[in-house]
């Protein structure tokens, strides 16, 4: 039935490829790339959100300053768009990508190589989501090494480059007269034909070499004399031996614009990691591992109990978490130089992730790779860094990321890490799916089928989506959005102009919890009094409002309940500063919670105890971004005021009884600015703060704003040691050390907002 029934997104292919002077003929499976742009082009689900045009965007009303975030709000659209004569023509950016994948772990070395395309007139928002489908595999590339025909390495490199043109070259020719002449294309209603007159694979110029500069280095290269002059003018001039690469006659493209800007590998696998090695050489491997123990835990970051000396290899899931957290390792152990030269590395890379950019901040980015150009000699005189230089082309790669956003829009267009998700679905599922002989063509055949459910899957979906609008819309009821409603946890509702929205499960984790357990084993010392003062501002106000009547005149001088109900886990989702749609929320949680055991995969697991610390709207004055108002606190309960209680306090009408409350513990206020050398607020809590009652407090629990990661200030207890406290771990260093600093490292949204 899939096979006979359903229709195809695109027909699969075999090519056989032949290499000059070689007599074997290598196997290429692919889609007609054109295919796969109508098919992405006319998907339904994705109508209502392409874009079809340029847009210019501004942060301001006197349009001085530029925004940049889609890939149509870049200048490279509206170049293209230009050169377009056809009246309503539009562009479609096609974005290729294409990675090697292992198939096998530990033996057979069967590896496979993809190619992924999609469109640019698809937000970015969409193209990162791999279940929305919005990214297709359209080629299995050959894979030969090469290794048994007695070639050197270089002429291997050659061979593999060979085959990789040779093989683009056959599958890209469809695209060739699609960008000279363009393609009729629909969109998915149906109602919005256009003519594409532009197919290009996108990407900057910063002074680039051009590839008219290059075409003439291989003219007169395959003119030479002999082969060795060929190699000898190719290498003079950096060119690769591929006489007759496949972008050669691809309109719209320019080869030395096509290699784009990668936060993963230029940053996290490139920068990041050399900056890992230079500290590990710095302060110690021993002591690196002992800081990033004994770090307390939160949401966005990884716990490392042993370290990170003992892994074989660190991915770059491991280095972006290493990111958040390799600052507070050199808080008083480097000398200043170090510690601003990490800080300059590190403001340039989250600086570059931004999801949208205006003229700007693309000037702090530039001023954050001018400090670490400033400061980077310091690696090399500590014996950090190998050699004398930094000829680094990963470094020298950052240059082009102003150019890159101004021209295509953030990072997020054409970052690989999305890439990198679909190997699972393409390649490694694929390959499972195969009976691991001969592979490749099994691969393809599911794969095919693959498509052809997903994208069924997708249609009906959406039909019976635009049948329920149009049901509502005729009956204008809109009890089923309300039945859907019921069936998530409520929100709780915030006022105080931060945006974001705050989650608790329906039930609570622990429905009676008594009032002796939480102050002897939860730490909440002094939970009564605490519970007591806040009901007692509660009943003060409401006997001096307009409901005066129904408030009891006196309050018990004890609680008349013993127990309360508890919640382990407050969600918590951070809408973006910058008040763009194309920025998805932040997602953040804060663990409240006993040491317990959870079973896990048929065994069971011990959880430590977790009281994660936040961010508090003190006095209800705290702004969108920057520190003013806001005051770090640990907290230690998450509970409801039983209905005993309130009654007794607040009346019998539940509109004046508080929602979700908080019991936690406070740290010292944050000072006017943060200090000097690495941007971090410093905040101190002693053991006697914790003891006296004005050390603690019951909020409601609207007034957290995030969670947040406090580092702690490793010796300042034993300057002469240097070295942490031996008994502190990353469960218990929020109790032993007294002092820390506030990480604006943590994610996206905290650097963004703490300053």
């Amino acid at each position: 039935m899939i096979d006979h029934h359903l229709p195809k997104v695109a027909s699969w292919l075999k090519l056989m490829v032949k290499l000059d002077g070689d007599d074997d003929e290598y196997t290429i499976f692919y889609c007609n790339p054109l295919e796969c742009i109508k098919a992405l082009y006319g998907n339904p689900a994705f109508t209502d959100k392409m874009a079809f045009a340029p847009e210019k965007q501004w942060s301001d009303e006197e349009k001085t300053s530029r925004l940049y975030n889609e890939m149509h709000t870049g200048n490279w659209w509206w170049e293209t768009q230009d050169k377009v004569n056809t009246p309503g023509a539009t562009i479609i950016p096609v974005i290729v990508s294409t990675d090697k994948s292992q198939l096998t772990t530990f033996s057979g070395g069967k590896e496979a190589y993809p190619a992924y395309i999609t469109i640019g007139n698809i937000p970015k928002s969409i193209r990162r989501k791999p279940s929305l489908n919005p990214q297709l595999i359209f080629a299995y590339l050959p894979t030969e090494q090469f290794a048994l025909k007695n070639l050197s390495k270089q002429d291997q490199r050659c061979a593999k480059a060979r085959l990789f043109h040779a093989a683009f070259k056959e599958i890209f020719k469809s695209l060739e007269v699609a960008g000279r002449e363009g393609v009729k294309c629909s969109s998915g209603d149906g109602k919005c034909p256009c003519l594409p007159k532009s197919l290009g694979v996108y990407a900057h110029t910063d002074d680039l070499r051009t590839q008219s500069q290059t075409l003439r280095v291989l003219r007169v290269a395959s003119k030479a004399g002999n082969q060795k002059q060929e190699e000898s003018i190719l290498q003079q001039q950096g060119v690769t031996g591929v006489l007759e690469p496949f972008w050669k006659n691809l309109p719209h493209t320019d080869i030395h614009q096509s290699i784009t800007p990668d936060i993963l590998h230029q940053l996290y696998q490139g920068m990041i990691k050399h900056l890992t090695r230079w500290i590990n050489r710095i302060i110690g491997p021993k002591e690196l591992d002992q800081h990033l123990q004994r770090m307390p835990p939160n949401h966005s970051r990884r716990v490392y109990p042993k370290g990170i000396n003992g892994f074989s290899r660190l991915s770059g899931n491991e280095h972006r978490q290493l990111s958040k957290q390799l600052l507070g390792c050199l808080i008083d152990y480097a000398e200043p130089a170090v510690i601003n030269a990490a800080l300059a590395l590190l403001d340039f890379l989250y600086m570059a992730q931004y999801q949208s950019h205006s003229d700007d901040t693309l000037v702090y980015v530039k001023d954050a790779l001018y400090r670490f150009h400033l400061y980077k000699k310091v690696f090399i005189k500590l014996g950090a860094r190998d050699g004398n230089n930094f000829n680094l082309p990963k470094l020298h790669s950052l240059l082009h990321y102003v150019g890159a956003i101004k021209l295509f829009g953030t990072m997020d267009n054409y970052n690989s890490e999305t890439t990198e998700r679909l190997h699972i679905n393409f390649v490694k599922e694929a390959y499972c799916a195969s009976n691991c002989r001969d592979h490749i063509p099994q691969m393809v055949i599911w794969m095919e089928r693959q498509e052809k459910i997903e994208s069924f899957a997708q249609l009906v979906k959406w039909r019976e989506e635009e049948l329920k609008e149009e049901s509502e819309r005729a009956s204008q009821e809109p009890e089923s959005d309300n039945n859907r409603r019921r069936k998530m946890p409520t929100p709780v509702q915030v006022s105080d102009g931060i945006s974001r929205r705050i989650q608790l499960a329906k039930l609570p984790s622990d429905p009676f919890v008594p009032v002796i357990k939480l102050i002897q084993d939860y730490g909440a010392t002094h939970f009564t009094c605490s519970l007591e003062a806040y009901l007692r501002q509660q009943h003060n106000s409401l006997r001096g409002g307009a409901h005066a009547a129904y408030i009891p005149t006196r309050v018990p001088h004890t609680l008349p309940a013993t127990s309360v109900p508890v919640w382990h886990r407050i969600k918590l989702a951070h809408e973006n500063v910058q008040g763009m749609e194309c920025i998805q929320d932040t997602q953040d949680a804060i663990h409240v919670y006993l040491a317990r055991s959870k079973q896990d995969y048929g065994g069971s697991q011990t959880l430590h105890e977790r009281f994660d610390t936040v961010l508090v709207n003190e006095q209800g004055q705290a702004e969108v971004t920057g520190a003013k108002g806001l005051r770090v606190a640990q907290v230690r309960v998450v509970f409801k005021v039983p209905h005993e209680i309130c009654m007794a306090y607040l009346g019998p009408h539940e509109a004046h009884w508080p929602g979700y409350l908080v019991y936690m513990e406070w740290f010292s206020r944050l000072k006017q600015s943060p200090e000097r050398d690495h941007r971090m607020f410093r905040v101190t809590q002693e053991q006697e703060d914790r003891e006296r009652p004005e050390g603690a407090a019951v909020i409601d629990i609207t007034s957290i704003v995030r969670s947040c990661h406090l580092i702690p200030q490793f010796f300042y207890d034993s300057p002469v040691s240097k070295s942490p406290a031996k008994n502190w771990t990353s469960q218990n260093v929020l109790e032993e050390c007294t002092s820390f600093f506030l990480n604006n490292f943590l994610n996206q949204q905290s650097y963004q907002v703490i300053w």
